[in-house]
């Protein structure tokens, strides 16, 4: 995601993989993982914690300023150059509502987008197929691009 991004040094990928460390283990929790899947599941919640508090962070300070550029292939060609701030907290409130919709659709962009899988991995770790995941990323993309793309005020019910 921070692939080619100018805001890079201030939040690395490090940077992410020890903050979501973090809020995974603070105060020396032990958690009872019950498979590989929750784990990443838990750990691609975490990451999507901290990069959409970074871009709030980020927006607060400039609003509206730079573009993080974020190579996005869950969006598309259209989208791929970069998101705006505020359009990185918007992933995260568009999968929230798709999640209610079509929760597979959302646990793959969760996995995808914030955890950093691949194809491959997303169906090892959903314990589906990998067309099971095209076709579920191309929905959700769908959904993203329209999404992420309306008119400001414009209502559409997922």
């Amino acid at each position: 995601m921070l692939h080619g991004d100018r805001l890079a040094p201030a939040l690395s990928s490090g940077t992410i993989v020890h903050e979501s460390f973090e809020k995974l283990f603070r105060g020396g929790c032990v958690v009872e993982w019950q498979d590989r899947a929750h784990f990443y599941f838990v750990a691609a919640r975490a990451m999507r914690q901290v990069i959409i508090e970074h871009a709030r962070k980020r927006g607060a300070s400039m609003r509206g300023g730079d573009l993080i550029q974020v190579p996005l292939d869950v969006v598309g060609s259209q989208g791929a150059d970069g998101l705006s701030i505020e359009q990185v907290i918007e992933v995260g409130e568009i999968c929230d509502r798709l999640a209610v919709k079509s929760p597979r659709a959302a646990e793959v962009i969760e996995l995808r987008f914030f955890g950093g899988l691949t194809v491959l991995e997303t169906a090892e770790v959903l314990n589906v197929s990998k067309t099971t995941v095209d076709d579920r990323l191309s929905f959700a993309k769908a959904i993203l691009r329209r999404e992420l793309t309306r008119t400001p005020g414009e209502n559409r019910e997922l």
